[in-house]
């Protein structure tokens, strides 16, 4: 089973980037750590995104600045 996704920024006049990542859920639902496939989506773009049997999407706006910082400390 595959399914085909389109993840659009509409955001046209941002500055934030998105990142579309996805994961592999084992059979107890386990998330893995780091993600399979990684699509950054600056304002305006898009992305298609193949999702197969086990997978899961996550979509979230990348820190930006002092953000990132910030986000290193956390995944400390």
């Amino acid at each position: 089973m595959t399914i085909c996704v389109t993840v659009t920024h509409q955001e046209h006049d941002s500055t934030a980037r998105l990142r579309a990542d996805v994961y592999h859920v084992d059979l107890y639902g386990q998330v893995s750590d780091q993600p399979v496939r990684m699509h950054e989506l600056a304002a305006g773009g898009s992305a298609i995104v193949h999702l197969h049997k086990n997978n899961v999407l996550v979509v979230r706006e990348l820190p930006q600045g002092d953000d990132v910082d910030a986000a290193d400390q956390d995944c400390a």
